[in-house]
């Protein structure tokens, strides 16, 4: 998928992705819809205001995006199709050498063969919890390894930081964040469960960005035990991690993970593997009442998917997450809601 030059200033990008999803970047279409072109900036990019009622290919999308992707009583004020050419084409490179891996050794994929640890039983129930949400959506509906999985997800942020992204991809971050799940770019399948992030920002956002995790890394360890993966770089031969967690953003217990009400995280390190295509700008007149809501529920202290309480406790909830920028802050922020609350 290489990028190579037409005239004098024009380029044709080879995105190749989805066959349910390429026609987001088709160069045609940008014009059609009258995108706005950011020529101003590096790389360049497109957006466009949208409307929730209108019965736009871009709009559909997006409202199959809220659905699946847990908005629950979050209300959109505003929000934009971004769309990066650049950065689409980067992603679209990384995901073919995905591909090409995945065929030629479709045994690692999602195989506890390379699971070094104890608990295999358990790290199959995260992997399974992986590719149900994968299952979702129409591309990854046949879970065929060989065409690769891409999987939307969400990322907290504010406004402006949000629009930097657009742009320039999550390098604008400049560091990863150490988080309990490994150093990377945090990303969850919940808007609801990243709330007690941005509903603190001054202009809370966030952005649906679709990620190729390749090869995740099922985590189930607590960060406050041994082997915790709180702020190690990733498994070696993964490209991604992926945990589940309760409201706490804490692993349940294998006992308890059946009954759980789960949630999930996912840690990229490679910005390359992942591509903004909405920014969401969050109206904030119900916020108060759902990061309440969001705080009962985590510190309910008899609900069976959460760790005991003790081990909980010994957590600073300040060390889930180094950089301010990335939603493993959840358990600081959610601490600063209830302080300011």
């Amino acid at each position: 998928m290489l990028l190579f030059g037409i005239g004098k200033n024009r380029f044709v990008y080879d995105i190749q992705l989805s066959s349910s999803l390429n026609w987001f970047w088709e160069y045609d279409r940008i014009n059609e819809e009258k995108y706005v072109h950011k020529n101003d900036v590096e790389p360049p990019y497109y957006f466009k205001e949208l409307k929730e009622d209108s019965k736009s290919k871009e709009v559909i999308l997006f409202n199959q995006f809220k659905e699946y992707l847990d908005f629950g009583e979050i209300k959109v004020a505003n929000f934009w199709a971004i769309v990066s050419r650049v950065l689409a084409t980067s992603m679209s490179n990384v995901f073919s050498v995905q591909k090409a891996r995945f065929v030629t050794s479709p045994e690692k994929f999602c195989s506890n063969k390379n699971w070094l640890n104890k608990n295999r039983d358990h790290r199959q129930k995260v992997i399974n919890m992986f590719l149900q949400r994968c299952h979702n959506w129409e591309w990854n509906s046949n879970l065929d390894i060989s065409k690769g999985l891409l999987l939307p997800m969400v990322h907290g942020t504010e406004l402006s930081l949000g629009w930097k992204i657009a742009s320039a991809g999550f390098a604008t971050l400049s560091t990863l964040d150490a988080g309990f799940y490994g150093r990377g770019i945090y990303f969850s399948s919940s808007a609801m469960y990243t709330l007690p992030y941005f509903a603190n920002k001054r202009r809370p956002a966030i952005l649906i960005c679709l990620t190729c995790p390749g090869n995740p890394y099922p985590v189930i360890e607590s960060p406050n035990k041994d082997q915790s993966m709180l702020g190690r770089p990733l498994i070696s031969g993964f490209q991604s991690h992926y945990a589940i967690t309760a409201v706490s953003g804490f692993p349940p217990s294998e006992k308890k993970f059946d009954s759980a009400k789960k949630y999930d995280e996912l840690v990229i390190s490679q910005e390359a593997q992942i591509v903004p295509m909405y920014l969401v700008e969050i109206d904030t007149s119900n916020l108060p009442v759902l990061i309440n809501y969001f705080m009962v529920q985590k510190n309910a202290k008899t609900r069976p998917e959460e760790e005991d309480s003790d081990e909980q406790r010994s957590i600073d909830a300040s060390t889930h997450g180094g950089d301010p920028n990335t939603l493993s802050n959840q358990s600081r922020r959610m601490n600063q809601s209830k302080k300011k609350g």
